[in-house]
């Protein structure tokens, strides 16, 4: 079925109720109709893509992760919790190796050697100015 074209102006529309004298019927529907990208908008816009995954937790976990956010407000859910306590455990666990690894170059005769010669190349940069 076929729709019947829009009348130009309705009835009782005013004469000029648009800018220069043109009814708003006049303007073509593509510019009263714009499209909006949302998928950049909103509150979503700045988290990241979730993945649900399942979990066999222990019950004092699952417990505590509950607590941690209704009781104590760790992070505003549950999946927060998580996602705070997994953040840093790994930040903890790499500044870890990398304090293992800065341990290990200080007994490295080669690490000592050239940090001996930069130190020596840059001597005069590292001084204030006379």
């Amino acid at each position: 079925m076929v729709m019947p074209p829009l009348p130009r102006r309705c009835a009782t529309e005013p004469e000029s109720t648009h800018r220069g004298g043109a009814s708003i019927r006049d303007v073509p529907r593509r510019v009263l109709t714009p499209v909006i990208d949302t998928s950049i908008m909103g509150p979503m816009a700045t988290r990241q893509k979730r993945t649900k995954r399942t979990y066999n937790l222990a019950e004092p976990t699952v417990r505590r992760v509950r607590e941690l956010s209704d009781l104590y407000g760790a992070a505003p859910t549950q999946d927060g919790v998580v996602d705070l306590a997994v953040e840093r455990l790994y930040v903890e666990l790499r500044e870890k190796a990398e304090s293992e690894r800065w341990a290990a170059a200080a007994e490295d005769p080669d690490f000592q050697r050239e940090m001996r010669e930069v130190q020596r190349d840059l001597r005069h940069a590292e001084s204030w100015p006379e």
